[in-house]
């Protein structure tokens, strides 16, 4: 197994808060993605499947306007920033705001790779909308959210569901929650009502749930497992400046439009981890 942690973070003077639009007419980030051998990756059979709600969808999106000249070009007849789905070339997302959406997902698509086998990677991300709702001890315990997220992919990783193809899972980590932790009467407008359980020490625990789990469930498995910790690689950069440091609310990669994305340090640097993970 992999992991890329909090290393791949620059520190120091780079706390200053430079954000990036990312399109065809602005300034492309300096971080050093391979093209050449992504481009071989598209033109090859493998195929990426990512799951997860909007910082995935973010990620997706920023991934997409690496790899081609213009982002509208691919998401034509997908003007909307919060699409459900999409499939450009070899990349394909698909929304899931809860574990137990993840867990249909990742059942559906043994099933579909079991009909039609074919070389995948699959990239899951879970996201905070569990804890929007209830605290982190109903995802860690619930039956029917973290623990069978959980056994699906325990199930995956032995083989006792066949997922024909399924040749790695990389594993997003949550990344922490910088704002909207006022939620009360007297908090910020935004952040009224949508807190919830969504704290960064509620977030440490899910994160340690499930990475606990992956380990123990993945030993001795011929899918490989890849953890991109988001968590570790984001949250020291909100040690001095946190209101600074994420975009759109509470996210560190956001789709302003059809044509641009707007970035953080940490948010490229996840970005980056995530290629390397899903790709080398």
């Amino acid at each position: 197994m992999s992991t890329y942690a909090a290393s791949a973070v620059k520190m120091g003077n780079e706390f200053e808060f430079q954000p990036v639009r990312v399109d065809h007419k602005g300034v492309q980030p300096d971080i050093p993605i391979n093209q050449s051998l992504i481009q071989s990756k598209i033109n090859n059979t493998m195929q990426f499947y990512f799951i997860g709600s909007s910082h995935m969808r973010y990620n997706f999106d920023a991934l997409l306007t690496l790899l081609y000249d213009f982002l509208g070009d691919v998401l034509t007849g997908h003007p909307e920033r919060k699409y459900e789905e999409m499939k450009v070339d070899n990349f394909e997302f698909r929304a899931a705001v809860a574990a137990v959406e993840v867990t249909r997902i990742l059942e559906a698509q043994c099933s579909l790779l079991r009909k039609a086998p074919q070389n995948k990677t699959i990239i899951i991300q879970t996201g905070t909308h569990d804890l929007a709702r209830a605290s982190p001890h109903v995802t860690i315990s619930a039956k029917y959210q973290g623990p069978a997220l959980v056994g699906t992919l325990e199930r995956i990783f032995n083989g006792s569901t066949e997922c024909p193809g399924l040749s790695k899972i990389v594993w997003m980590t949550i990344v922490p929650y910088p704002l909207c932790t006022d939620d009360t009467v007297d908090g910020p407008a935004d952040c009224k009502g949508t807190a919830g359980f969504r704290n960064n020490p509620s977030i440490a625990a899910v994160n340690q749930f499930y990475l606990n789990n992956l380990m123990r469930v993945s030993a001795n498995s011929h899918i490989k497992l890849s953890v991109v910790d988001a968590y570790a690689i984001i949250k020291p950069r909100l040690l001095l400046s946190e209101d600074a440091e994420a975009v759109c609310k509470n996210h560190f990669l956001c789709r302003l439009d059809s044509l641009s994305i707007l970035t953080t340090k940490g948010g490229m640097a996840t970005l980056l981890e995530m290629v390397k993970a899903a790709m080398w």
